[in-house]
């Protein structure tokens, strides 16, 4: 999302509602990290009895490439 390439966005299209996937970040054919899972949210029909959402801003910014102090 930034010119230079240090914070990304996804839209990952055609994924099954209340499913799980491993999102894992590649540089070239090399992983940047591990990966880990993400679940889609259950269907708009679906009777559920709760939700619950985890939301990540970011940890401030990467310390070697000079971002944020």
């Amino acid at each position: 999302m930034d010119t230079r390439g240090y914070f990304w966005r996804f839209d990952a299209q055609n994924l099954t509602a209340n499913t799980t996937y491993q999102l894992l970040l590649h540089a070239g054919p090399i992983p940047l990290c591990s990966s880990w899972p993400l679940k889609t949210f259950p269907d708009p029909n679906a009777d559920v009895d709760h939700l619950r959402i985890v939301i990540f801003t970011g940890s401030g910014g990467h310390r070697k490439k000079g971002i944020f102090k």
